[in-house]
């Protein structure tokens, strides 16, 4: 691997100014198991009254006991000692969206239990806290090398780590996993607890938790109460147990005092919680794919599925309701794409990162050594991705594109149970195990469908693939329609939908009530079913392997490529890419001035969401209490200079998995939280700017006041620790 970069802790400051125009001392994702040796005395100098240790520790009660990540995507923490958990509106909506029906709709009417009996359960959410993080790297590096191929470096890694996680486990109710850093130069071993049995506990209407909706996504000025609340309950023990009427409450270990004292421009803000993915350190060559295939790619795609939604939840109110969690997450991203492609394009940012490669390649060139052993990458590089971006197009069109008709990931869940039934040496047992699963998947699939939409869905995506997808490249049913159906797209999805047995409810589960070889062969003889394999079959035999080589000779390049740059000095401190482990950011609250004439307050108040109400658009309807609130000035003890603080802005770098993170104040008490980036910094996954980059927050105050005085939910104030008047 080159000279050893075991220690990749002592990184470099002239590598990242190199990447921004701006001072360090507000970027990083940082693991809080190092903020004692790396981050706590620049904390201390912005401000932080606490210790590292209090931040994390594994041999008391420390800040990360008080945070999980929830579900697979999100962040929450525990705001009172019966586990009430706090996370974001948008995280919490797709279990709250399927626990609604027209008649009880939570997610348009809101909802607050007035008792821990009317907590509502939610099946297959999960709440994992981080237990203890350990450095596994000198356990793995020495039997890893450069000369191995990317499949038996990851089968010998696998090997070691599957080792280390069951005896870091052995005899606990713990779970475990292991994953690398620094483009796979570290390896930190996660050891964890994971909880099964949460309960939603309450939510504002959607007036209030989507207030501006898609208009105000990602946007400054910002007036959404973005929250949420739910429950972890345990076992008798207190450990992690399947939902029981029996459970209690979790006792937790840590939970946060949460301080209404009030907040002010230039104060110390810390964020903690799960950041999803980032990659910051690509070359030049790789950030260019992102901007002109990855990225632009998704957009145009999306923009037709999501035009085609919408239309539909506008004149169906079951539509609407059932679409509802589908259109945000396909929307959220589909904005945060164009915005990034925007920034990029704006700040020259690939014209940038090939000035910093320029240099990287004089730093190689200079020294016969590293000549050898860097001095190719950035041609190896442009080939690579060259060829990278084909693939990547191809596959966007068949993920994205054709697989993102629902019709199609409906009819390939049935696979599992046709190739056991199939298999004479299946247990039956788990043939019936699998029966069961299927038939719940068909009924849930029906609760949150419409097949008109599907259709209109499948029309436009088969058309717009045939157009984009080249002749070498392209599924056989596209070929086909234009054989058989005279290019006519229309008719054959016509066709589809209307001979198809998959969308046929009743008969679908009469068929699974005796599913046998007549069954099976009705199925796999379905038009549907012939679309979906031939799909799959085309994306995996001539797309996936080709991209999966990309991605592993990619993968060897960036390693080499990120150990070169360490080696360019060795001084200072770097922080690793954000994997969706546990990360501490921290900087103060703060405006910014986006661009000439524009300046941005860093706080908005209840003040804005009236103004901006709109009894005419749908994203910014008032709802009638809050008016009267406002109106009586009835904000109880959240008031401050007449109205009551919303959200704030604060200089830390966060991205998708921190939403729903808490942010806290010098001495680690809860003041907000994190929901969103401001627009103009939405880049800061590639690159970071500390001018623009902002994470938009919702200050505690105004979720206290929502539960108080517009839901009446007294009962869950109570339970919480509130920091008022020192």
């Amino acid at each position: 691997m080159g000279k050893s970069v075991n220690c990749l802790h002592l990184l470099s400051l002239n590598f990242l100014l190199l990447f921004s125009n701006y001072s360090f001392a507000k970027e990083g994702m940082w693991l809080p198991n190092l903020l004692g040796q790396v981050n706590e005395a620049e904390m201390k100098d912005l401000g932080m009254k606490i210790s590292a240790d209090d931040i994390y520790s594994i041999n008391h009660t420390s800040l990360k006991d008080a945070v999980v990540q929830f579900g697979g995507g999100c962040t929450g923490e525990l705001i009172s000692s019966q586990s009430l958990l706090l996370t974001n509106h948008h995280c919490g909506f797709s279990q709250i969206q399927s626990l609604s029906t027209l008649e009880k709709n939570y997610i348009k009417d809101g909802y607050w239990a007035k008792s821990f009996e009317e907590e509502l359960p939610c099946p297959g959410l999960t709440a994992t806290f981080i237990i203890e993080i350990r450095n596994v790297s000198e356990q793995i590096l020495p039997f890893i090398s450069d000369t191995m191929s990317e499949m038996k470096r990851q089968s010998v890694i696998k090997l070691i780590t599957d080792n280390l996680e069951k005896a870091a486990i052995s005899g606990t109710h713990y779970k475990a996993f292991t994953k690398s850093f620094y483009q796979g130069n570290e390896f930190y071993l996660f050891i964890t607890e994971v909880f099964t049995d949460i309960r939603f506990v309450g939510v504002a209407p959607k007036a209030i938790g989507n207030f501006g909706s898609d208009t105000d996504n990602w946007m400054w000025p910002r007036h959404t109460g973005d929250f949420s609340l739910f429950r972890i309950y345990a076992g008798k023990d207190n450990h992690p147990a399947d939902y029981s009427k029996e459970n209690k409450p979790f006792s937790p270990r840590y939970f946060l005092p949460i301080n209404i004292n009030g907040i002010k421009e230039g104060d110390f803000a810390m964020i903690m919680g799960f950041p999803g993915k980032t990659n910051e350190y690509l070359p030049a060559e790789g950030l260019e794919m992102v901007y002109s295939q990855t990225n632009a790619d998704k957009v145009s795609i999306r923009e037709q599925r999501l035009k085609i939604w919408k239309e539909a939840m506008g004149t169906n109110d079951t539509i609407q309701l059932n679409y509802s969690a589908k259109y945000r997450t396909l929307a959220n991203y589909y904005k945060k794409w164009s915005l990034e492609n925007q920034n990029l394009r704006k700040h020259e940012s690939i014209l940038k990162r090939k000035g910093f490669d320029k240099q990287f390649l004089e730093w190689t060139l200079a020294d016969s050594m590293r000549r050898a052993e860097y001095g190719n990458l950035l041609n190896d590089f442009s080939e690579i991705y060259s060829k990278g971006k084909v693939f990547g197009h191809a596959l966007d069109y068949t993920s994205e594109s054709l697989m993102g008709i629902e019709l199609l990931n409906y009819v390939l869940s049935f696979k599992k149970l046709i190739e056991l039934r199939r298999n004479i040496h299946a247990d039956e047992k788990e043939v019936e195990v699998q029966l069961e699963k299927t038939k719940k998947m068909v009924n849930g699939f029906f609760k949150s469908y419409s097949k008109s939409t599907d259709k209109k869905v499948c029309f436009s995506m088969l058309k717009l693939s045939d157009e984009n997808m080249s002749d070498s490249l392209r599924p056989d049913i596209l070929v086909r329609i234009k054989n058989d159906f005279s290019g006519d797209f229309m008719k054959y999805t016509e066709e589809l939908y209307s001979k198809t047995i998959f969308l046929k409810q009743e008969k679908l589960l009469s068929m699974l009530n005796n599913f046998g070889s007549v069954e099976i062969k009705k199925l796999t003889k379905d038009p549907a079913w012939k679309l979906a394999i031939n799909i799959q079959d085309f994306q995996k035999e001539k797309i996936q392997p080709s991209y999966n080589a990309f991605v592993q000779g990619s993968a060897k390049l960036l390693r080499k490529y990120m150990e070169g740059i360490l080696q360019m000095d060795t001084v200072k401190q770097f922080y690793p890419d954000a994997n969706s482990t546990l990360r501490v950011t921290y900087g103060s609250i703060q405006g910014m001035n986006p661009r000439d004439g524009v300046i941005y307050n860093w706080q908005t108040n209840l003040d804005g969401l009236i103004e901006k109400g709109n009894l005419n658009d749908d994203d910014f309807q008032v709802p009638e209490k809050l008016k009267e609130l406002y109106a009586t000035r009835n904000f109880g003890q959240y008031e401050s200079n007449g109205s009551v603080p919303l959200a704030f802005l604060t200089s830390t770098q966060t991205t998708g998995g921190n939403s729903g993170s808490p942010v806290l104040n010098d001495k680690g008490e809860l003041i907000g939280t994190s929901f969103d980036r401001a627009s103009e910094g939405v880049m800061s996954d590639y690159v970071f700017d500390e001018k623009l980059t902002r994470t938009i927050s919702l200050d505690i105050r105004f979720t206290l006041f929502i539960i108080e005085k517009l839901g009446g939910a007294d009962r869950l104030i109570q339970e919480m620790k509130i920091i008022k008047d020192r």
